[in-house]
């Protein structure tokens, strides 16, 4: 006899850990750092606010926003990064942020009975990307 077996689609459990991410102080992105509901569920961005950041893009002193940093990226889904429905990678962007992306990871990993590979990607933190205005 066969035998059945269940799992969610990447749309569900996409929503579900942004929604697990949102709980923990993250703004959810787009994979190229620009917030966002949650639409493409292969990748999920993670922005944190940041006080210290200056305010950007003022005109005469109107109009300026502060950037929230551009932390990671998690994959749930990408053939090149090797991220899969069973292998998440979760990347990292600035060093200072790589502790506290593990823990997220563990916790991750052991709620949705996954496995979490954490790559520093870049040393440095990025910005948020604001559509329209050329820069990140």
């Amino acid at each position: 006899m066969g035998k059945v077996s269940f799992t969610e689609s990447l749309s569900v459990s996409g929503r579900k850990v942004a929604g697990v991410l949102a709980t923990k102080g993250f703004v959810i992105a787009s994979c190229c750092g620009c917030a966002e509901e949650i639409s493409d569920t292969s990748s999920i961005g993670l922005l944190v606010d940041n006080p210290n950041r200056p305010v950007g893009g003022r005109f005469l002193g109107f109009g300026g926003k502060r950037r929230r940093d551009f932390v990671g990226v998690l994959w749930l889904s990408n053939e090149v990064r090797r991220a899969n429905h069973k292998n998440w990678v979760l990347e990292v962007y600035g060093r200072e942020n790589v502790a506290r992306l593990q823990k997220i990871a563990e916790e991750l990993a052991r709620d949705f009975e996954v496995d979490v590979h954490v790559r520093l990607e870049r040393e440095k933190v990025s910005s948020e990307y604001f559509p329209g205005d050329g820069s990140m």
